[in-house]
């Protein structure tokens, strides 16, 4: 392992701190250190890839790359196995947009039959500017080699979690991929542009590369439930459509990463892990955490492990320069980078079913570009095996996370109205010529249904004329109204509206808890609690919660950097493009806390997310967490039924953890249908919702707009 680096190595720290970086600048013409003939490597530390801080350029593609990854394999061919993609996937049409190969490596003890072993995918530097993936990724896969062969007992771990190296190797398949050949292959120092690495592919127009932005962005390509961007034309590269292929044929995929680089640290970290957009239960919403847990305490041991001292990088810059000062932190990618879209690789591995991060790694990106700094790369390199080992290693563990739920006797108004393709109104979008989208039957309340599963308790759905005529809701601690105020009942028609509201006031005095989410905020009203003025509306970027001091209870088990609390773009609304659309409901602050409430978090300046007293019991809201999905926008790809985040869910539970001291639950109310299967990616029709298709309920009018709001972002990564 390296030695801690010395203060003199802050000159470097210092030159890219006062912008003196050229894009492009290379301090010599002359090939990073490899050693890929056998006898050879003393000169490289006694590596095949030298360590950054005795290299002096990034690896390049055209001299170097086929060298290395057919040394590395030369050390141990057993575990080790290298081929292009369009080897691993019969078809020849499987390159780059320049028909360079796409390089695949495939890790695993051949020794032991693939039959139910874990399969791990790892994207590395698919933007073609961010190479910390490439150059971690390598060093990573000579480290397997080596010790596969030296020290096969060797423990890897991610977290907590840790394994003998052989046992990983027996029950798992990691795949590592370099899926932008072009763009590396332009930033080699021989390359006579000299222009640097690209971001995207050589697919620039028919045109040359004449700027680092230029080629199409591989990271928008992938078929993402929701929205469909179509500017970003998805399955259109040749990159995307060979990954695509190949990652839909294996038979297990559990984890996944897809690994990045930035200019700005929104936390002031070296590594930026980002859960991707999904429909993820309880369970998965859990996995996701404890990957991430998991990944951070495996990125703080390889900084100390390979001698990474940040302070020696940027410690005389001071705290507020915006600069990494700690080696991870975690969030949605929404509040790591300030933006969602349509088409992540990172979203489409999910849908997958892996459980996947993306990571983003601080300065490799426009700037140093293909300028080597060594002390910064081997913050780089730390970082992107501590990222590899932990997605790898937890694919042994995900399966056996347990979602911690403490509900109390739930129940929440059924809506029968689902959001169909099949429907009168279709797709709801106008389609072009040769779309053909995947057809769905979705709806919110899925949640709950999921939700019970994972709890292993009932959560019960109850029809809304009988909560206005029946006392049925008397013996649960919380009644939930998700978006649709007044939605209809099984049997046909809508219920008397003062009658519901009046109920659910009086089970709020009793003892109980009403929860209302979203657009059913508006049934406050209704229940004579606040004005019809003081009920708030705006559109955002993405589903977010401001948590302010995150003192209250419901905030206790907030983690990473929380404030995203639900997906917008799988629901099918738009982000960055436009007008923001994501819908956030709630109440003037003033209103809410002048009838007594506590604001808990606020969205777009007012309170939508808080508790109101009301006897002996007490009413809810949360305005931005179980949206209806919208159909207006093209959405090739399906919607999902919900897109609750980590945090999202974290708070939602423990709201549904209040306990009323009420009468226990009448035992002739029925149990929920277990839950219908998710959507489908395949194209195929997925089983509609246990829930028969009606009319709506009535929205109030009266809705205070309070306008379209947007949140300064940073440039996209």
């Amino acid at each position: 392992m390296s030695t801690r680096p010395s203060r003199r190595a802050l000159a470097v720290a210092s030159a890219l701190l006062a912008g003196t970086v050229g894009i492009g600048a290379a301090p010599a013409a002359v090939a990073a250190p490899t050693c890929t003939i056998p006898g050879t490597e003393g000169l490289c530390g006694g590596r095949i890839v030298a360590e950054p801080l005795a290299s002096v350029s990034f690896v390049q593609f055209g001299l170097e790359l086929e060298a290395v990854l057919e040394a590395i394999e030369a050390v141990n061919p057993e575990v080790v196995e290298v081929a292009t993609l369009a080897e691993w996937t019969g078809d020849d049409a499987h390159t780059s947009f320049a028909g360079h190969p796409i390089w695949v490596v495939r890790v695993t003890d051949e020794t032991v039959p693939d039959e139910g072993k874990a399969h791990v995918a790892a994207s590395l530097s698919i933007h073609g500017n961010e190479s910390a993936g490439r150059e971690g990724g390598l060093r990573y896969l000579e480290d397997i080699a080596r010790l596969s062969v030296d020290e096969p007992d060797h423990v890897v771990s991610s977290g907590d979690a840790a394994f003998p190296l052989a046992e990983v190797l027996d029950d798992t398949v990691l795949w590592l991929a370099f899926l932008n050949p072009d763009a590396w292959a332009s930033g080699d120092l021989l390359d006579p542009t000299g222009l640097g690495f690209p971001r995207g592919n050589a697919n620039n127009g028919g045109a040359p590369h004449t700027s680092v932005t230029d080629g199409a962005d591989l990271n928008r390509e992938f078929p993402t439930i929701g929205w469909t961007k179509r500017a970003n034309t998805q399955l259109s590269e040749p990159e995307a459509i060979a990954w695509v292929d190949f990652v839909s044929s294996l038979p297990n995929l559990v984890t996944a990463t897809d690994i990045h680089g930035e200019l700005t640290s929104a936390t002031g970290s070296f590594a930026d892990m980002m859960w991707p957009a999904g429909q993820w239960s309880p369970t998965r919403q859990a996995q996701e955490l404890q990957l991430a847990q998991n990944m951070t305490a495996t990125i703080e041991r390889t900084f100390e492990e390979y001698g990474v001292v940040i302070d020696d990088l940027f410690g005389l810059a001071g705290d507020d320069t915006g600069l990494g000062t700690k080696p991870a932190q975690y969030a949605t990618a929404y509040d790591i980078v300030g933006y969602d879209d349509s088409g992540f690789m990172g979203d489409w591995l999910a849908a997958q079913g892996a459980v996947e991060i993306d990571v983003e790694n601080f300065l490799s990106h426009l700037v140093p570009n293909n300028a080597w700094f060594g002390l910064l790369e081997e913050a780089h390199a730390a970082a992107v095996r501590g990222i590899l080992e932990s997605v790898w290693v937890e694919a042994l563990v995900t399966g056996d996370v347990v979602a911690d739920l403490d509900l109390g006797r739930v129940a929440y108004l059924d809506d029968p109205a689902i959001v169909s393709s099949t429907d009168a109104d279709g797709f709801g979008f106008d389609l072009e010529e040769g779309e053909d989208p995947v057809h769905y039957d979705v709806t919110r309340l899925r949640y709950f249904e999921d939700l019970a599963a994972d709890a292993g308790v009932p959560v019960t759905a109850l029809d809304v004329a009988d909560v206005a005529t029946v006392d049925l809701i008397a013996s649960f601690d919380t009644v939930v109204v998700a978006d649709n105020a007044m939605p209809a009942s099984r049997a046909g028609g809508t219920a008397d509206r003062v009658a519901v509201a009046t109920a659910l006031h009086d089970f709020a005095s009793a003892g109980g808890q009403v929860l209302l989410t979203d657009g059913a905020v508006e049934l406050l009203v209704d229940m004579g609690l606040v004005a019809g003025d003081a009920i708030a509306f705006g559109a955002a970027e993405a589903g977010h919660v401001d948590f302010g001091d995150t003192d209250h209870a419901w905030e206790a088990d907030l983690a990473g950097l929380p404030a995203q609390t639900y997906y917008e773009v799988p629901l099918g609304f738009r982000s960055g493009d436009g007008e923001p659309e994501a819908p956030h409901h709630g109440v003037t602050t003033a209103a809410w806390e002048d009838a007594g409430g506590v604001t808990v978090g606020t969205s777009l300046g007012f309170t939508s997310l808080g508790e109101l007293p009301v006897g002996e019991g007490v009413v809810a809201v949360f305005g931005a967490i179980l949206p209806t999905q919208t159909e207006a926008n093209p959405h090739l790809y399906g919607l999902a039924d919900y897109g609750v985040t980590v945090n999202g869910g974290t708070v939602l539970h423990s709201i549904l953890s209040y306990r009323s001291g009420l009468a226990p639950a009448p035992t002739d109310v029925a149990e929920p249908a277990p839950p219908a299967e998710d959507a489908v990616d395949d194209g195929e029709v997925p089983a509609p919702a246990p829930l028969p298709v009606t009319g709506g309920g009535a929205a109030l009018a009266g809705l205070v707009a309070l306008g379209l709001a947007r949140r300064l972002r940073r440039q996209p990564t």
